[in-house]
């Protein structure tokens, strides 16, 4: 019964999925090969979140936060795998060496990922829809 339901987690997260960034657009890596369907204990999510619509706020342009290059890409995806690099190096735990992309609108998916990293949340436009799921604990 434990492994059915460890299944039925693994096939309810979203699959791994690469955006472009804020700052230089679509980013390759080498380690893109072999990362992302590389199990590990550890995965770097990347919160996404839409940017505040008052049009350019902390310098950050308009655009549809769910194809990218807004204020939650910002050092994405480059910051998150070097953080997965260092954390992989410094300790003793299997860090999967490529970040999943976590949207708060995919239902459950954002609860699967005990750990976020979110960039530039100065301008993140939170509904109450939202702000209620991220307080929840």
């Amino acid at each position: 019964m434990p492994l059915l339901f460890i299944a039925q987690i693994a096939w309810a997260q979203m699959e791994w999925r690469e955006y472009p960034s804020m700052e230089r657009g679509w980013y390759r890596d080498a380690d893109i090969d072999y990362g992302y369907q590389e199990p590990g204990e550890f995965v770097v999510g990347r919160l996404m979140f839409p940017q505040a619509r008052q049009g350019r706020a902390l310098g950050v342009g308009g655009g549809d936060w769910l194809r990218g290059g807004t204020a939650w890409t910002v050092d994405y995806p480059e910051g998150d795998r070097t953080f997965a690099r260092l954390l992989e190096r410094l300790s003793m735990i299997n860090v999967r060496l490529v970040e999943q992309p976590v949207n708060l609108d995919d239902e459950v998916d954002v609860y699967y990922w005990p750990f976020l990293i979110s960039g530039l949340v100065g301008a993140w436009d939170l509904t109450d829809a939202r702000s209620s799921m991220t307080t929840i604990a």
